[in-house]
């Protein structure tokens, strides 16, 4: 992972307009979120949020501190230790004529992705791992021709 981009989890209160407050702090400070993936969690009133944005550590620090000002914040921190398993999850659509079928067949067990769906000209694969996996899936698939790239964005949890 670049030592620039940071991974801010976040427990948030599900309530309307949480979403909306957090990434307006960000957009008032002028920091791009590079990914957003929320979702609930073991209780149905609390959220988790997994944003990724590039920055410098200390900056990241002053933006976590005002975060957790935000009043549905229940808790904030950043995640860039090994103390955590991340994944992302992506799909990808590549060419595939039926000509090509079997050496893509094949290049799917080598690098060990899971065909999510096929049709007589393509196939999309789903590929879960870390951004070096991804970056590793890419270029395997390049000479198929790549169709198209749809990532998540990380999700991580505590170990």
């Amino acid at each position: 992972m670049d030592s620039n981009r940071h991974i801010i989890i976040m427990r948030v209160d599900n309530k309307p307009g949480v979403l909306s407050r957090i990434a307006g702090l960000f957009t008032r400070r002028g920091y791009n979120i590079d990914s957003l993936v929320t979702g609930p969690t073991e209780d149905p009133d609390v959220y988790h949020m997994t944003i990724t944005v590039i920055g410098e550590r200390e900056i990241i620090d002053l933006l976590i501190r005002q975060l957790g000002r935000v009043m549905e914040v229940v808790e904030v921190f950043c995640a860039d230790s090994d103390d955590y398993v991340t994944s992302e999850l992506m799909l990808l659509r590549v060419s595939c004529p039926l000509s090509k079928r079997p050496d893509m067949l094949k290049l799917t067990e080598i690098v060990k992705v899971d065909v999510a769906a096929v049709n007589s000209d393509s196939m999309v694969l789903r590929v879960i791992g870390d951004d070096l996996r991804h970056r590793t899936v890419i270029e395997a698939f390049r000479e198929f021709g790549i169709e198209r790239i749809i990532r998540s964005g990380p999700v991580s949890i505590e170990i």
